[in-house]
């Protein structure tokens, strides 16, 4: 969910999270149409293939749908900002999740690299196109943070010149606050390394949903496929198109089937000492170490956290850079096609090599991933991070 600015003046420029009322309201109609179809196919349709897949089908997707309504504000306020305040006199910006001083976290003006606006393009099948337009709120670090969001280029650029003409990012930094530690992680200290672990929750409602809309789904196939005469041998055309479906469905449930349980059995880790930033996957049971990877402290370059509020939105993660991964970062950030070019080079000495791997990532990157933390405790932890590498790599400069 965005914001939008409330006041603007030359002391503070506040946003505060938009109305989530029409929304609410769309998946509430939609939700209760199904339901009510499902109700009158439970009456009225007889209890046998094809009909019963769609009398359980419908009522279960309006009744998920209606319960998404009901929670959709809940869900919202633990997981989107409520309140930014981009305050000239102490030099920074406070993002608010909710009233609890536990969810606040403080940007200075000068990690603030600069504002802009970010086109999000939506592409319909008959190809017509639908564009949002976000301001953004770019560090020099290559985090990102969305802000407002508008369907007209015209509402976007009104607001960037707000944020433009009224907030001083030259003004110094003089307020003194500390990141708060997640209660979600916990912190080792060793003679010279400092440890984090966390785990990344399994929530039961996730499985249920996930072995609910398999069955229905593979239900509706058998079903189809079931219906098929195939007396006609132009009609395996209809079949392959089923199979082709079926196998890209398997490839996307086992995807995320292989990550819950991923989650489910591992904790992970992070170690910060003079010489290196290591990241550890970990057996829950036995800790025996499952992944590693390392980065040279002296090459760990940025901590880059991103809170997009677009449609393709990630999980909450922290991604750490050396100084080649960062400068691809940012370049790709000023010209997203030289990563088209990037991935269509990559694509061309794939084939050449008859290599069907590619990476996506950049060089030497490592991903931390907290499904548990919301973005105010992650924005605590980058800055938490900063700090502990800053006085490691000044220890190491002693030493």
């Amino acid at each position: 969910m965005s914001l939008q600015i409330k006041s603007s003046s030359a002391d503070q420029v506040i946003l505060e999270r938009a109305n989530s009322g029409s929304t609410k309201t769309v998946f509430l109609i939609v939700g209760s149409i199904f339901t009510l179809v499902g109700l009158v196919m439970l009456l009225l349709m007889p209890w046998e293939f094809p009909f019963l897949i769609f009398k359980l089908v419908f009522p279960s997707i309006g009744i998920f749908v209606v319960y998404t309504a009901f929670t959709y504000d809940k869900n919202n306020k633990k997981t989107t900002l409520s309140k930014v305040v981009f305050d000239n006199k102490l030099g920074c910006v406070a993002l608010e999740l909710s009233d609890v001083e536990q969810y606040r976290g403080y940007i200075k003006y000068e990690e603030i690299e600069k504002f802009g606006i970010y086109i999000e393009t939506h592409s319909s099948s008959k190809g017509h196109k639908t564009y949002y337009y976000h301001t953004v709120l770019y560090k020099k670090d290559g985090g990102e943070w969305f802000l407002t969001k508008h369907s007209t280029e015209n509402e976007a650029n009104e607001d960037l010149q707000k944020l433009r003409a009224n907030v001083n990012l030259s003004q110094i930094y003089i307020a003194n606050f500390s990141p708060v530690f997640s209660n979600k992680l916990e912190k080792k200290e060793g003679l010279n390394k400092t440890s984090i672990f966390w785990q990344n929750e399994v929530k039961l409602a996730t499985v249920a949903f996930l072995v609910g809309f398999g069955a229905i789904f593979c239900s509706i196939l058998y079903a189809v496929v079931k219906s098929m005469s195939f007396k006609v041998s132009f009609e395996i055309f209809p079949i392959i198109i089923c199979g082709f479906i079926f196998i890209v469905f398997g490839i996307i449930m086992f995807s995320i089937i292989k990550q819950l349980i991923k989650d489910a059995t591992t904790k992970y880790s992070i170690a910060v000492s003079h010489s290196s930033f290591d990241y550890l996957e970990l057996d829950k049971k036995t800790s025996e170490v499952k992944l590693s990877k390392s980065i040279p402290l002296d090459q760990l370059y940025s901590i880059v956290y991103n809170y997009w509020t677009k449609s393709n939105n990630q999980p909450n993660k922290l991604i750490i850079f050396n100084k080649e991964g960062y400068d691809k970062l940012i370049s790709y950030r000023n010209n997203p096609n030289l990563q088209f070019e990037a991935l269509a080079n990559q694509f061309k000495e794939n084939l050449k090599q008859g290599v069907f791997h590619f990476d996506f990532s950049y060089s030497n990157q490592i991903e931390l991933v907290f499904a548990t933390l919301n973005p105010i405790e992650c924005l605590q932890l980058e800055t938490w991070l900063q700090e502990i590498i800053k006085s490691k790599n000044q220890m190491a400069n002693v030493l």
